[in-house]
């Protein structure tokens, strides 16, 4: 579905959502500010584990990302290793 939308649309779409939960935040933050005594404490809680869940993410994402490139450097040493070498100096005329 996201693969045929065009840059700009999946652009606007990430935006809604950062926009809309960046509301959602602010309207949770101003009735939270009236109620403060009575949810300080748990959202203490909360947000240390959301912080953990973001440290997650982001590690599995660079898990990813360092697996990929391991997998390109093999494949590029693959090819490399097929293409013939010379065995003597430019300066000298090789045989063959």
């Amino acid at each position: 579905m996201f693969f045929s939308l065009a840059s700009w649309e999946l652009g606007l779409i990430i935006l809604a959502i950062v926009g809309g939960t960046a509301a959602l935040g602010f309207a949770a933050g101003v009735y939270l500010r009236e109620h403060s005594d009575t949810y300080r404490e748990p959202f203490g809680v909360l947000q240390g584990a959301l912080l953990g869940l973001v440290a997650l993410l982001l590690a599995f994402g660079l898990s990813l990302a360092l697996g990929r490139y391991e997998d390109r450097r093999a494949a590029r040493d693959a090819v490399a290793g097929l293409l013939p070498r010379r065995s003597c100096e430019p300066s000298r005329s090789c045989p063959g």
